[in-house]
């Protein structure tokens, strides 16, 4: 898992815990009839926001195809490089 994925996973998991916190804490002064209902309701939430923020975060198909082509060139290149010191080592031999 990226730090960034992490960092926003425990992000999110502390501001559930907080808010659930303070719920029990203020259902503790003052009873809330409705107390449990919004604590089950919390951690679904904050399920939901983690499930935004990944679909937000996903790159878009050109952000994509741009990352593929740019591979695809590396590619090339290490292929262009290894066949150059391939016909190097050929030619170091044929002179042998």
């Amino acid at each position: 898992m990226c730090s960034i994925c992490f960092q926003i996973w425990i992000t999110n998991t502390g501001a559930v815990g907080t808010h659930l916190l303070g719920l029990w804490t203020l259902a503790r002064v003052r009873p809330i009839e409705i107390a449990p209902a919004i604590g089950a309701a919390m951690p679904l939430v904050g399920a939901l926001v983690l499930l935004s923020l990944a679909i937000r975060a996903r790159p878009s198909l050109g952000e994509t195809a741009l990352a593929v082509d740019r591979a695809g060139h590396d590619a090339a290149r290490a292929v262009l490089f290894g066949l150059r010191r391939f016909l190097q080592l050929v030619a170091l031999l044929a002179r042998a």
